[in-house]
């Protein structure tokens, strides 16, 4: 959807200069990321999470500037920079928060 097409949520302060929808790139970026990351992760024999989550990071960042570049050529849809920036900080988010993210899922699933 494009973002003229998003009402205007002035909610918060900050909604006034944070588009809706950049705020919906970065979630769904953080969120593409994590799902990539995780089965990954998991099934890895040298448990190098670390390296793991950076290919994983670069494949998503990869895959958003990917799908900016397809709405170049798709009638009603642009190229955003700004799109895109939103996807990397939203992967950004989520690689930094890893650490946390795997000491929940190992709590929970007994690992730990």
């Amino acid at each position: 959807m494009p973002q003229d097409d998003i009402p205007d949520l002035d909610l918060f302060w900050w909604m006034t200069w944070v588009k809706p929808d950049k705020l919906v790139h970065a979630v769904l970026f953080g969120m593409q990321f994590i799902l990539v990351m995780i089965p990954i992760a998991y099934q890895s024999a040298n448990n190098n999470i670390r390296s793991i989550s950076l290919y994983c990071a670069g494949a998503v960042v990869v895959w958003g500037l990917s799908t900016e570049i397809i709405q170049r050529f798709v009638p009603g849809r642009s190229f955003d920079w700004a799109d895109w920036i939103a996807d990397i900080l939203g992967i950004a988010i989520a690689y930094w928060s890893r650490p946390l993210l795997f000491k929940i899922l190992l709590k929970r699933n007994g690992l730990n």
